[in-house]
């Protein structure tokens, strides 16, 4: 399966980047990202141990079900994973939860390019707490390297494709 340049357009909008403006303070940050997703009525749940999908966070319904340990995790990270998350509550809003379902779980081109935006509001943060270029790098290859294996987005095994992903990810992340 191929990107058609309509699909790389769509995970090239900024649409959804910078959802709530980073304040220098990763507590506070987190605390705001939170706050937005508590008022827009989503609940955060984090799971069990023993829970099979213990080990992702996803939203689902009007729940964010945390990976095991989310709160264990440095404030940066948690502050980056509710970033990510956010703006899937956002594409929910604007393409509607069956529409959004759908074409997340039946297309991959539009799994790509959800999350796609999704992990560049997680650049973004990255960059905001000064993390440096090789910190950046070293989490777009974990990106490409989940897109491929838990996405199931085979599409990422080719040169380009990774290269394009990385452009990608990296617009709107000054």
């Amino acid at each position: 399966m191929r990107l058609r340049p309509k699909d790389i357009k769509r995970a090239e909008s900024t649409k959804y980047l910078g959802l709530v403006a980073p304040s220098g303070n990763p507590e506070q940050d987190l605390k705001m990202y939170t706050d937005v997703i508590l008022r827009k009525g989503w609940h955060l749940t984090e799971r069990t141990e023993s829970n099979p999908f213990s080990d992702w966070t996803t939203t689902f319904h009007r729940r964010i079900a945390l990976e095991h340990g989310f709160w264990d995790q440095p404030v940066w990270a948690q502050q980056a994973t509710l970033g990510h998350e956010l703006v899937h509550i956002e594409q929910r809003i604007d393409i509607g939860r069956h529409r959004f379902n759908v074409r997340y779980m039946a297309r991959p081109r539009w799994r790509w390019i959800l999350e796609t935006q999704a992990y560049r509001e997680s650049v973004r943060n990255l960059k905001a707490r000064g993390a440096t270029s090789s910190q950046v790098d070293a989490y777009i290859e974990y990106v490409i390297k989940t897109l491929r294996k838990r996405y199931v987005l085979g599409i990422l095994g080719d040169k380009q494709m990774k290269k394009e992903t990385r452009r990608i990810l990296l617009l709107g992340a000054a």
